[in-house]
């Protein structure tokens, strides 16, 4: 991009910088095609330390990421108000994937625990009380990188519980995690005492209340239909209006990186020719624990009886859990770590997905210093002979 131009044009243009947006501007640029994206808001992204993968990546591929918000204008275009290196951006297809709003009650500051600019903030006042309500994926990060900052953090997990989709060896490690880290883990009964407290939260996280910030997109003028307060699809992910597609927050379904990620890939194809449907992905999930994090995809405590599960261990760095089915493939795993590269857990994820046998893992295990890759290794060889000698 020049800098002044006054329009661009591109194959694809993205309303939206979280988790869907990127992955798809990345994929997008991979298949050969030019693209851009307009911020649109924060990005919503589970908060972290260190660079972010995804924006690093768009940075090294030289993808354009407007700032500004974008509106629909005319046939094919973008109008970005107050962007004055690109005020229009053409298109030919659009991909619509914009992060959840904050909900500006009155009394506290609430949010989305997606957010990562709430979570990023100056040290708080003493004692600033932050309130957490949820126990998924999203509301464990939060809560971690709060108590990081200084906030005395309250987590009310609701009656579902902590991190209801995991098995029990993952929400035992987060809970322990959440302790060491000054968390308070309310139960329903803790939670509701806490309401009346004096100390009052002065920042709330939850994303039950959240939608996307579809309005002001000007979609009053296409085809593009809202159902819910979400922008309705196809199994394309395509809306109604053949020029546009909607992923991740804006799309009914779960809040997960890892499945936004997915739907912004698939968009990225779709909006180049490929017509697939897009199939939802096992939930994999990584939750950043300060240093450290867990991992897990397909492991849950509804198994049914013919699984069989081995574990292996680094020591207290890392702890890795295996399971398979009756025909000896891989259908779910965890990792609990206390630090080092997720790439290790990454790829174990994917070989969930992808239904792998024991000695496929093994592969996994390259780097002879990661407490991950050694714990998988580990439980990888156990799984190994263990399911060797099953079948004997």
């Amino acid at each position: 991009m020049v800098v002044g131009q006054f329009s661009q044009s591109v194959d694809l243009a993205i309303v939206g910088s979280g988790v869907a947006g990127l992955a798809a501007a990345i994929e997008s640029h991979a298949r050969g095609r030019s693209v851009a994206v307009v911020r649109h808001g924060e990005g919503c992204r589970l908060p972290r330390s260190g660079a972010d993968p995804l924006t690093a990546a768009c940075e090294a591929m030289g993808i354009d990421v407007l700032e500004g918000d974008a509106v629909l204008d005319g046939d094919r275009q973008l109008r970005i108000p107050g962007n004055m290196a690109v005020p229009r951006l053409r298109f030919r297809r659009l991909l619509l994937a914009p992060d959840l709003a904050p909900d500006l009650a009155p009394g506290a500051i609430h949010a989305s625990p997606w957010s990562l600019a709430t979570t990023t903030a100056a040290p708080p006042a003493a004692a600033a009380v932050a309130l957490v309500r949820g126990g998924g994926v999203a509301e464990c990060a939060a809560a971690a990188s709060l108590a990081a900052a200084g906030w005395t953090v309250r987590l009310d997990a609701g009656a579902c519980g902590l991190l209801p989709e995991a098995g029990a060896m993952i929400r035992s490690a987060v809970a322990g995690r959440l302790r060491d880290a000054g968390v308070q883990v309310l139960s329903p009964a803790a939670a509701a005492a806490a309401e009346g407290e004096a100390g009052s939260p002065q920042l709330v996280l939850d994303a039950a209340a959240l939608r996307p910030r579809i309005e002001g997109l000007g979609l009053e003028a296409t085809a593009v239909r809202i159902d819910g307060g979400r922008i309705a699809v196809d199994e394309q992910l395509r809306t109604a209006d053949p020029r546009i597609l909607a992923a991740g927050a804006a799309v009914a379904g779960p809040a997960s990186e890892g499945r936004w990620a997915r739907q912004g890939r698939h968009a990225a194809a779709v909006a180049g020719g490929e017509a697939a449907a897009f199939h939802e992905p096992l939930a994999m999930h990584m939750l950043p624990l300060g240093a450290g994090y867990a991992a897990w995809c397909g492991l849950t405590d509804t198994q049914p009886p013919a699984v069989r599960c081995f574990e292996g261990d680094a020591g207290p760095a890392a702890r890795c859990r295996l399971l398979f089915d009756d025909g000896g493939l891989l259908a779910g795993a965890s990792l609990d770590v206390a630090s080092g590269s997720a790439a290790a857990a990454a790829e174990l994820l994917l070989a969930v997905e992808m239904a792998v046998e024991a000695e496929d893992l093994a592969l996994i295990a390259r780097d002879p210093g990661d407490p991950a890759a050694i714990a998988i290794g580990r439980a990888a060889s156990v799984a190994a002979m263990g399911l060797a000698a099953a079948t004997a």
